[in-house]
């Protein structure tokens, strides 16, 4: 978990990937993931593979539909809800290309693909995951998160 730290830290720059056919679990983490970076001062970018469903949009829209055209440039790459790096799609690229990359789930079945991996296999859900590691770092949850 300090790796993890360190790496947050040091960015500036941080691109935050959810599995494809975005649900609940991985648009509320990514998002809530990308708004603590930039509470800790970090540019923050939620790469989606496509518009989330209507019925989640409550969630917020505060991300980029990923154009595997661009040439997007991160320091870290935070992966988050996503069992398998597959499961990224083409947003892949982005996670290779990434200098330091997090990998952030809760599917007991991950392959641990990340430099780093905050992997608690078994837990109800990536947001559970992040609110245990916002909370043990004391980093305030506010309304939005």
């Amino acid at each position: 978990m300090r790796e993890v730290i360190e790496k947050i830290k040091n960015a500036h720059s941080v691109a935050v990937i959810p599995h494809v056919n975005e649900d609940a679990d991985a648009m509320g983490s990514c998002l809530a993931f990308a708004s603590v970076m930039r509470r800790l001062g970090k540019e923050a970018t939620v790469y989606v593979s496509e518009i989330p469903e209507k019925r989640i949009s409550f969630i917020g829209d505060e991300y980029t539909v990923y154009n595997p055209d661009e040439n997007y440039t991160h320091d870290l790459c935070a992966c988050i809800d996503c069992g398998d790096l597959k499961r990224t799609g083409e947003r892949s690229k982005l996670f290779s290309q990434c200098e330091n990359t997090i990998n952030i789930d809760h599917h007991k079945t991950n392959p641990l693909y990340g430099d780093y991996n905050l992997v608690i296999g078994g837990a109800a859900s990536a947001g559970v995951v992040l609110y245990n590691y916002f909370k043990a770092n004391n980093w305030k949850i506010n309304k939005e998160i």
